[in-house]
């Protein structure tokens, strides 16, 4: 069974976890995350939506009876798959982040009831759709992976579902916060974009900082079970290369420096949208994970 197949299912469970976890945790502060409104027409339509994703994306895996037009793979290499998988580890990631940008104010609907405050920061300064943004990546992922004719119509509907939510939540929005949030419309962009250019570095530096995670734990798991191939060699001199760059800016990343252009606020984590912990501790703990990572790799060729 296809490696890539297996884990973007996984990523699919990761994703509904994740917004169940965070309903939970609101819920036992007594917050009511999951806010179901009157129906409205054209409703009916996404359950149909996400039960073809998933159909689409467990058929192959489990062998799920399915009409072979549909789940034939549109070409045989599984190179695109790579990326494909790599796009969909990064939108977890911008999604996870995005949930910890929600706070307090997370609500899967539209909530009339009761008035969360807007939420302009971390992750919403450059989009004002996070969440969406990044299943949206997640589809274009899963694309690369699956490559079908049942995954196109699953992913292109429900796109368009959630571009109709997004109109929905964008009206109601306008009427409850009104100038308040005028005016970050005017900052911010629907899907991606901001006028702040320090949300730019932030967006860059963050992306560049999810590769290099990902190529981080990929020499951990060559290392740990024995998949020393070139690509492994090549993560590695990419991350030798990274660590020349900090030395050379004395242990600032560039995009740090550039950073403090535009910001009279410089404090830890500030140029990237991690969390203020994780920003301030990252690089000793990917640098354990790395020389863990490498060391695990010398193992193997020396015993090879």
């Amino acid at each position: 069974m296809n490696y890539q197949v297996i884990l973007s299912g996984m990523i699919l469970i990761v994703f509904a976890a994740c917004i169940f976890a965070k309903a939970l945790v609101l819920r036992r502060r007594g917050i009511r995350a999951i806010v179901q409104g009157p129906p409205e027409k054209g409703d009916f339509i996404l359950p149909v939506f996400v039960i073809a994703l998933l159909y689409s994306v467990l058929a192959r895996p489990l062998g799920l009876p399915m009409w072979d037009v549909l789940v034939r793979p549109f070409w045989e290499s599984s190179d695109p798959g790579l990326a494909g998988l790599v796009l969909c580890v990064l939108a977890l990631i911008g999604f996870i982040l995005s949930l910890i940008s929600f706070g307090d104010s997370f609500r899967v609907g539209i909530d009339k009831k009761t008035s969360p405050e807007l939420i302009t920061g971390g992750m919403f300064a450059i989009s004002r759709n996070p969440l969406y943004l990044c299943f949206l990546m997640f589809l274009a992922g899963m694309f690369l992976i699956h490559h079908n004719l049942l995954i196109v119509i699953a992913a292109f509907f429900f796109a368009m579902m959630i571009h109709r939510q997004i109109l929905r939540e964008e009206s109601f929005l306008k009427k409850h916060y009104g100038g308040e949030y005028a005016a970050y419309c005017e900052k911010v962009h629907r899907y991606l974009g901001n006028n702040n250019k320090l949300a730019l570095i932030k967006l860059v530096h963050t992306a560049i900082w999810c590769v290099f995670v990902i190529v981080i734990l990929y020499i951990l798991y060559a290392g740990i079970f024995n998949k020393v191939n070139p690509m492994v060699w090549f993560c590695i001199v990419l991350v030798i290369i990274e660590g020349i760059v900090l030395l050379i800016f004395k242990g600032k990343c560039p995009f740090t420096i550039l950073g403090y252009k535009y910001t009279d606020n410089p404090k830890t984590g500030f140029d990237i949208f991690l969390p203020v912990w994780l920003a301030k501790y990252n690089k000793i703990i990917f640098s354990v994970i790395f020389a863990i990572g490498f060391i695990l790799v010398l193992l193997r060729v020396c015993v090879n």
